[in-house]
C-alpha cells in the first residue's frame, strides 16, 4: 500500500580512515576548527562554520536556528564525553576517543532536486535540502562524515524507496537524476541546472586528498581535467512513521530503506527473525548497509512518534548507530593494518622497525578493546536492546575475535623472536666464556710446564749435589718423591688438555 510518510528522519553516513601515526587526528581536527575556505561549487552558506560540538546537542540555538529545547538523552552520560576534547594542549593523553564537529549555519546547507527518470526538461519529482552535516574523528584513525536531508513536500513510501535507492549511490557521474539550480536563462527564464554528484561534493567538503583521507569503498571519477577518488556509497540511517502497513508490506519497506534497494527486491522469508521489535507497532532492522526504524500509526501515538520519538531517534539512536559503526569499522581498520605488515618472518628478524610497528599496532588494538567496547549504553532497556541487536547483526564480536587472533599470532612471532634473541645472546656469552677459559687454560698450561721445568732443573741440581756428597736412604726417598710429583704434573696437564679437545669435538 503506497501512502505518505507522516514523519521521517533521513541521515547518511560515510566512513573513512586516515593516517593516525603522524599526528593525523590533530591535523584534521585543527584544519576544520580553523574553518577552511570552500570553493563556490559546494554552494555552502556564507555564515556557515565548523564548530566542535556534539551532534546530539542544540548547537544551532542562538545562531538564527530554532531554539528547540531537546529532551534529555537516555544514553549513559559518560559516553558523550568520549567525544569531548580537553582543549588542553598540555594534556596529550586525554581520555576522549575522538571529537565531534558539526557545521553550524543559519538554516539549510544546499538545495537539490531529484528527477526519478533522469531526463532533462522533466519536472523534478522531489525538491530537498541538505540541512545538517557533521564529522566524527577518532584518534585510532577512523572517521565518519554524516549529513541529513529534508524534503520540501510530502513524500510517498514508494517514492521514498526509489529516492534512497538512487541517493545512496554517490559516484554516478553520468546520472542526471540529481541537480542544483545555478541560475536562470535570461531569455527563457528557465532555471539553469548542473548535475549534483554527492560523492564529489563530500570529497571536496572533506578535502580528502589534501588531508590524506581515504574512503572504504571508493571510485575514481572525472573532476574537471583530472580524476579524483570519491566515496561510492553511503550508509543509511532512516526513520519512517506511516499510517498503516501490513506485516508483509512493513517487512519489504524496512528491508528496502535499510539497504537502499528499490521495489525489485523483496524481503527474504526469514527477515522477521532478523528484526528487533521492542513493541508491536515498531521494528528495527540493521544490516551492513544501514539501520532503519519503521513505526505504524495506531491513532493514539501520532504526537509521540512525530515529535518526541523522532528527536530520540536523531539523538539517542543515531549515537548508538555511530558507536556500532565505529566499532565495526575500527575492526576493519585494524585488520587492514595487520595485512600491511610483512608476510615473511625473516623481515621481523632483520628489521627492528617491523617489530616496533607490531608493538605499536598491538598497543592500539588493546587500547581500542579496553576503551571502546561497551556491554550496555543506556538507562532504557529497548535502547540497550537496539545496541546489542546491532552488535550481533554487524558481527562485531566475531570481528573482535578475528583481530585478537591476529594479535595472538603476532604475539607468537614476537615470543619466537625473543627466544631466538635470548638463544643468540646465550650462545655469544658461552662463546666468550670459552675464549676466556681457553686463554686461562693456556696460561695455566704454560705455568704448569714452567713449574715442571723448574722442578726438573731443581732435580738436576739435586742430582749434582748428590753426586758431590755422600747419599743415604733419606736422600734417595726425597729424590724419588720429586720425580713422581713431576711425572704426575706432566700426566695431569696432558689429560686435562685431551679432555677439552674431546669436548669440542663432541659439540661440533
Amino acid at each position: 500500500m503506497d501512502q505518505s510518510l507522516k514523519s521521517f528522519v533521513s541521515r547518511y553516513v560515510i566512513p573513512f580512515y586516515f593516517d593516525y601515526e603522524n599526528n593525523g587526528f590533530d591535523t584534521i581536527r585543527s584544519f576544520f576548527v580553523e574553518n577552511p575556505e570552500y570553493d563556490k561549487y559546494l554552494r555552502l552558506p556564507g555564515d556557515g562554520r565548523w564548530i566542535e560540538s556534539g551532534f546530539w546537542e542544540n548547537y544551532k540555538s542562538g545562531k538564527g536556528g530554532k531554539d528547540v529545547k531537546k529532551a534529555e538523552m537516555d544514553i549513559y552520560s559518560y559516553l558523550p564525553a568520549i567525544f569531548k576534547n580537553s582543549n588542553n594542549p598540555d594534556l596529550e593523553n586525554a581520555s576522549n576517543l575522538g571529537t565531534s564537529l558539526v557545521y553550524n549555519s543559519n538554516g539549510k546547507i544546499t538545495d537539490v532536486s531529484y528527477t526519478k527518470s533522469g531526463k532533462e526538461d522533466v519536472t523534478a519529482d522531489l525538491n530537498f535540502e541538505i540541512r545538517d552535516m557533521g564529522i566524527l574523528l577518532f584518534k585510532n584513525g577512523v572517521g565518519f562524515f554524516w549529513y541529513e536531508i529534508g524534503f520540501r513536500s510530502k513524500i510517498s513510501t514508494s517514492l521514498y524507496v526509489d529516492f534512497l535507492h538512487d541517493f545512496k549511490e554517490l559516484a554516478r557521474t553520468g546520472s542526471k537524476k540529481f541537480s542544483r539550480k545555478i541560475g536562470r536563462d535570461e531569455e527563457t527564464q528557465k532555471p539553469i541546472l548542473e548535475p549534483f554528484i554527492t560523492g564529489i561534493w563530500v570529497s571536496r567538503i572533506l578535502f580528502s586528498k589534501r588531508l590524506g583521507i581515504s574512503f572504504w569503498a571508493d571510485r575514481e571519477v572525472p573532476m574537471g581535467d583530472k580524476k579524483t577518488l570519491v566515496p561510492d556509497k553511503a550508509l543509511l540511517f532512516q526513520y519512517a512513521f506511516v499510517d498503516s502497513l501490513s506485516g508483509e508490506e512493513r517487512k519489504n519497506f524496512i528491508f528496502q530503506i535499510t539497504n537502499g534497494y528499490d521495489a525489485k527486491y523483496n524481503a527474504p522469508k526469514d527477515l522477521e527473525d532478523n528484526l528487533y521489535m521492542p513493541f508491536g507497532n515498531s521494528c528495527f532492522y540493521t544490516s551492513n548497509s544501514g539501520m532503519s526504524c519503521v513505526v505504524t500509526n495506531d491513532a493514539s501515538n501520532e504526537t509521540f512518534f512525530t515529535g518526541q520519538f523522532k528527536e530520540k531517534f536523531i539523538r539517542d539512536y543515531f549515537f548508538i548507530y555511530l558507536l556500532l559503526v565505529y566499532q565495526s569499522f575500527s575492526c576493519a581498520h585494524y585488520s587492514r593494518l595487520l595485512t600491511l605488515l610483512p608476510a615473511k618472518e625473516q623481515a621481523f628478524r632483520e628489521d627492528t622497525r617491523n617489530v616496533e610497528r607490531v608493538e605499536v599496532l598491538c598497543s592500539s588494538i588493546n587500547l581500542f578493546l579496553v576503551k571502546s567496547i561497551f556491554d550496555s549504553v543506556s538507562n532504557v532497556d529497548h535502547q540497550n536492546g537496539v545496541y546489542r541487536y546491532g552488535k550481533a547483526r554487524l558481527g562485531i564480536n566475531e570481528d573482535i575475535s578475528s583481530i585478537t587472533a591476529g594479535l595472538e599470532g603476532f604475539g607468537a612471532i614476537e615470543r619466537a623472536r625473543k627466544n631466538l634473541e635470548e638463544k643468540l645472546v646465550k650462545e655469544k656469552e658461552e662463546a666468550e666464556k670459552e675464549v676466556k677459559d681457553a686463554k686461562l687454560n693456556r696460561a695455566v698450561t704454560v705455568f704448569g710446564f714452567m713449574v715442571v721445568i723448574s722442578a726438573i732443573l731443581d732435580g738436576l741440581n739435586l742430582v749434582e749435589w748428590f753426586r758431590a756428597n755422600t747419599l743415604d736412604y733419606i736422600h734417595l726417598i726425597v729424590m724419588a718423591g720429586i720425580i713422581l710429583i713431576t711425572l704426575y704434573l706432566i700426566v695431569e696437564i696432558l689429560l686435562q688438555r685431551n679432555k677439552k679437545v674431546n669436548k669440542k669435538r663432541k659439540e661440533k
